[in-house]
């Protein structure tokens, strides 16, 4: 089993980002281009976007990695340079985080079960459409998201083509005394942010 774990939210420019209501955006590639006519939480696709950065006081990491990357290229590294690239089957693939975390970790689910499979792209390698990886990511089980006291992340159509995904499942988790997974609030702009 392979498992992505995603932080929390720790800093001010999160919680605010966390706490901005009604600004969904179209889902989109690395790239910027719209891949389905559903909408997320913009905040939160930035982040998965945005290049690492290092915490002050946090565990040390490399920094190579975290000034050249973003949560979306390590992931498809990963996933092709253990697997792809050599051809090994794919484990089960579990992502998982707290609050931020939660919803990054359900965008990185999305990304690896529905997003790959339709480009047959990974880490900027075509991958052939007959690779057994994309029967692998189809199975039952294959990607498994345990979200944990996510803030709202997406539209109700985002959210149908989740639930439709064959291979991935979603297990959003929340407390009814948390106000996390209720935010961002909606507005009257965007009434079908989704908090399911």
């Amino acid at each position: 089993e392979i498992v992505f774990v995603f932080r929390g939210t720790l800093r001010f420019d999160e919680w605010v980002s966390n706490l901005a209501g009604g600004s969904l955006v179209p889902y989109t590639d690395d790239k910027g281009e719209p891949l389905i006519d559903a909408s997320v939480h913009w905040g939160f696709r930035n982040m998965y976007n945005a290049k690492l950065v290092q915490l002050e006081g946090g565990p040390e990491v490399d920094n190579t990695v975290c000034s050249k990357m973003t949560p979306r290229e390590l992931v498809e590294k990963v996933l092709y340079e253990r697997y792809f690239k050599n051809n090994r089957p794919l484990p089960r693939i579990t992502t998982t985080g707290h609050s931020l975390g939660a919803a990054l970790a359900t965008l990185c689910a999305f990304h690896i079960a529905w997003e790959l499979p339709h480009t047959k792209r990974v880490a900027g390698h075509d991958i052939p459409e007959d690779s057994i990886f994309w029967a692998q990511l189809r199975s039952p089980g294959a990607v498994v998201a345990y979200p944990l006291a996510s803030p709202r992340l997406c539209d109700e159509r985002f959210a149908e083509v989740v639930n439709s995904t064959p291979g991935l499942k979603v297990l959003r988790t929340t407390n009814l005394c948390d106000f996390v997974p209720r935010v961002p609030l909606p507005d009257k702009d965007d009434p079908n942010l989704l908090g399911k």
